[in-house]
């Protein structure tokens, strides 16, 4: 879950910076191109979360969970909100 929360405020922050998410297309690897995380966004079994951009500025985010199988009972889900698009960037990035 902390892994989950720790991409959340990465996605927040990337929408503060651009005013938008990533699309499904971009995905998370974005963040690494702009240089909001250090290194691939993995889940405790070392494998991709799955972003999935959602309407009205919210996203999904989950894991595989331990068999790495989608629509397993070890699925792990999270979504937070990012809030409205600002279009408005940050000091101090680009």
């Amino acid at each position: 879950k902390m892994v989950l929360n720790n991409v959340c405020t990465a996605l927040q922050t990337f929408r503060m910076d651009h005013g938008r998410l990533p699309s499904a297309k971009e995905g998370l690897e974005l963040l690494l191109k702009h240089k909001i995380v250090a290194r691939p966004l993995l889940d405790g079994w070392r494998r991709p979360l799955v972003y999935r951009p959602l309407k009205a500025g919210s996203f999904q985010l989950s894991s595989n969970g331990a068999d790495g199988k989608v629509g397993t009972a070890d699925d792990r889900h999270g979504s937070c909100s990012s809030g409205p698009a600002n279009r408005t960037k940050r000091r101090g990035r680009k």
